[in-house]
């Protein structure tokens, strides 16, 4: 099976608290499950700031060198009850990592393992 994650953007901001998961049959192709539990409960008309710090200010305080340009997000903390608007950046060190940098603050707020798992598909969160 291969598991597809897919988060709305808005003014150029991925939203992961509103995540759908989808679940697709590797043979077939068809869908064979779906997740948007997380849409439903998150899914609202948000106030997304700007981020008060640079990209490049972001990037200056990773401690492994991305492989791909910063992208605006907005990822869950505290157990899901608030939302942090952060850079995310891909960095390999052996592995593959996400490495999240608060848009406001500078500071590093969230590191994702890419788990690749070849009868499992792939899971980035």
């Amino acid at each position: 099976h291969t598991y597809v994650n897919l988060a709305p953007v808005e003014e150029g901001i991925i939203l992961y608290p509103d995540l759908v998961k989808v679940k697709i049959d590797n043979e077939s192709g068809q869908v064979i499950g779906f997740d948007s539990a997380h849409h439903a409960y998150n899914h609202r008309k948000r106030n997304l700031q700007k981020p008060t710090i640079s990209e490049n200010e972001a990037r200056s305080n990773l401690s492994v060198e991305p492989i791909a340009e910063g992208r605006l997000t907005l990822i869950p903390d505290g157990g899901g009850q608030n939302e942090t608007l952060c850079y995310e950046y891909q960095c390999e060190k052996e592995g593959t990592y996400f490495v999240y940098i608060d848009a406001k603050t500078g500071a590093e707020t969230e590191i994702l393992y890419v788990i690749d798992d070849v009868d499992q598909g792939q899971s980035l969160m």
